[in-house]
């Protein structure tokens, strides 16, 4: 039977370690999932994943008793692929949130550009939400990393300093207006990843030459169909997975 897995903020913990839950996890333990004490389930920190048994379940908190170690993150063999996304108004960024998640992206960062229609500050009262939102898609997907989203940043503060240490950067965009965009290559050897994905509408003119010519990002193409900001963000996140993942 497949357990039920919940994230825990805590580091450190040991066989028979005891551990409180989150507090938003405990009511939907006790009148969703209906589970009581001695049921078996899983928790993960971001570092490692163990096999617990619920001792206490009641309406203020739950605890369950840690009894294995399951498996650990390698680091050393972990690929970090980070997101550099265009602010979107509504819920696209949700969803682009728990689809990057899915897909195995391991950070975030939100971006405000000029065709963006949601600004910064808006964008980081969402913050706290949107890691919820990173904390469930984990759970369900089964990773044991944590993916974090980040709080905005303009798009000229994305700098060479930003982007030190990345090994590779895609920059995807459209292909018009005479645009010269490169195809991906047959595979992914690196380890740290970056892509940059804009807003509706794009990047403006201005923000075009600021990525090629002053940062001296190469623009990538996804196709000569014009996608939508959040079906392009999840497709090149799928695709770079993919590639990193080819022998």
């Amino acid at each position: 039977m497949r357990l039920n897995r919940f994230f825990t903020e805590r580091k450190n913990i040991a066989v028979g370690s005891s551990v409180k839950l989150q507090d938003e996890d405990t009511e939907h333990i006790r009148k969703v999932l209906r589970l009581q004490a001695e049921d078996k389930i899983i928790l993960f920190n971001g570092e490692k994943e163990y096999a617990a048994t619920l001792k206490l379940v009641t309406k203020e908190f739950v605890t369950a008793e840690v009894t294995e170690i399951l498996r650990s993150v390698d680091s050393a063999d972990t690929m970090s692929l980070i997101l550099f996304q265009g602010l979107l108004k509504g819920g696209m960024f949700d969803l682009i949130v728990e689809k990057a998640v899915e897909i195995g992206i391991t950070q975030i960062i939100p971006v405000e550009c000029e065709y963006s229609q949601m600004k910064g500050d808006v964008a980081d009262k969402k913050v706290d939400r949107w890691n919820k939102i990173a904390r469930s898609a984990a759970k369900q997907s089964e990773r044991m990393d944590l993916p974090e989203v980040t709080s905005s940043i303009k798009l000229k503060e994305l700098n060479s300093e930003l982007l030190e240490g990345l090994e590779e950067i895609f920059l995807f965009t459209l292909n018009k207006d005479g645009l010269e965009t490169l195809k991906l290559p047959d595979s992914i050897k690196s380890k740290k990843i970056a892509f940059i994905i804009g807003p509706e509408g794009g990047f403006s003119p201005s923000e075009h030459d600021y990525l090629t010519n002053t940062l001296k990002l190469k623009p990538y193409t996804l196709g000569s169909t014009v996608l939508r900001a959040e079906t392009a963000s999840i497709l090149a996140g799928g695709i770079l997975k993919f590639l990193a993942s080819r022998d």
